[in-house]
């Protein structure tokens, strides 16, 4: 298929060969942006979807905590790094769109999965923590209008 000039934004929308790659760009863009902001804020920030930390409220937990050399002054979902490795980033189960989910992984010497990891600490916290945040999500979209912006730009070569 040889280079077509597009000239104006109609060229653009019709034109279906860069038009369908400019579309997976923004999709996996946005799929990256959500999940690095989303790790960076439950592993490194240790907080839920409205920006809240939580206390542990088991002392015979936060004992086991110390034990292990984790931190106890404010709660960690992170106690190995299990849960963390298992959410990734792909296609749906039908290969339709791109998703975030959490991988089922059972942990050493228990029947428990990543995914009832994941429920029970939403559970026991009163809130969502594994799903994008509303700042995380327009983040992700400005940076993805961004990408598109620039590669329209580059296309019309304006």
């Amino acid at each position: 298929m040889g280079k077509v000039k597009i000239t104006k934004v109609d060229d653009l929308l019709t034109y279906k060969g860069d038009f369908n790659k400019l579309i997976a760009d923004a999709n996996f863009t946005m799929l990256q942006t959500l999940y690095a902001d989303m790790m960076r804020r439950i592993f490194n920030k240790n907080k839920d979807t409205e920006g809240n930390t939580h206390q542990y409220k088991s002392e015979s937990y936060k004992k086991y905590r110390k034990k292990h050399g984790k931190a106890t002054n404010r709660k960690n979902w992170q106690f190995t790094d299990l849960l963390r490795n298992s959410i990734k980033t792909g296609r749906n189960l039908l290969g339709t769109e791109f998703a975030i989910g959490i991988i089922p992984s059972k942990y050493k010497d228990s029947a428990t999965t990543t995914p009832e990891v994941s429920e029970y600490l939403e559970k026991q916290n009163n809130g969502l923590i594994f799903v994008p945040s509303d700042k995380e999500i327009k983040a992700a979209e400005a940076k993805t209008i961004k990408m598109i912006e620039e590669k329209i730009i580059k296309v019309l070569a304006l």
